[in-house]
């Protein structure tokens, strides 16, 4: 069912870019049954801690956590890629709890700019983000064809995982997308291991 008021709140914050050899568009959204407070506060507030307690969602670590005295905040974040994991700094120009935020994706082959609403629907929160991912360098511009897909199937097992964990017991049952998702993940966290050991080959050549 379309909500007019979703669709006015998303086209005021942001202006649509469209995608480009060196940027893709990734969305993903759920319902979380939990207060907009509560959902904002474990995603990309002061609570991120506990996302690295719940094995089903990629983030594995969380530092250097601020609040700067704009009311923006600044996190360092390690998702899981396969076996490895990838970091980057989340920086935020706009920070307004439990609303609307906007944040630069730095420090990492993949950046952009990173957009969430959260939204009160009767079952809880609606989430939704939208990540336009720039590649940063030549390797990482030939690889975003690859890795869009994984992005977007990691950012929406994140905000589905989340949801289910709150759900009753009887519900956390239900076969998840991610567990169905066949061998196609399979080629997907291959390319994602093979990025971290080119991007790892490459700063360590750059350092000698």
């Amino acid at each position: 069912m379309h909500d007019p008021e979703f669709g006015r709140m998303m086209l005021a914050l942001r202006s649509p870019r469209k995608e480009g050899r060196g940027m893709r568009v990734v969305e993903a959204s759920a319902i979380v049954p939990l207060s907009p407070e509560e959902v904002w506060d474990l995603l990309i507030g002061d609570k991120m801690h506990q996302l690295v307690e719940m094995p089903e969602v990629s983030v594995v670590a969380v530092k250097d956590f601020q609040i700067r005295p704009d009311g923006t905040a600044r996190y360092v974040v390690a998702n899981k890629a396969g076996p490895s994991k990838t970091w980057h700094t989340a920086d935020f120009t706009v920070y307004e709890r439990p609303h609307r935020s906007v944040n630069r994706v730095l420090d990492s082959p993949f950046g952009g700019m990173f957009y969430g609403t959260y939204q009160p629907v009767g079952e809880g929160t609606r989430v939704h983000w939208r990540w336009e991912v720039e590649a940063q360098n030549r390797l990482a511009r030939l690889l975003l064809p690859v890795m869009h897909p994984l992005l977007a199937r990691s950012m929406q097992q994140d905000l589905d995982a989340l949801a289910k964990s709150f759900y009753p017991p009887e519900d956390r049952q239900r076969p998840s997308a991610a567990r169905l998702a066949g061998p196609g993940v399979i080629v997907l966290v291959a390319a994602s291991v093979l990025l971290v050991y080119l991007f790892r080959r490459r700063s360590k050549a750059s350092r000698r």
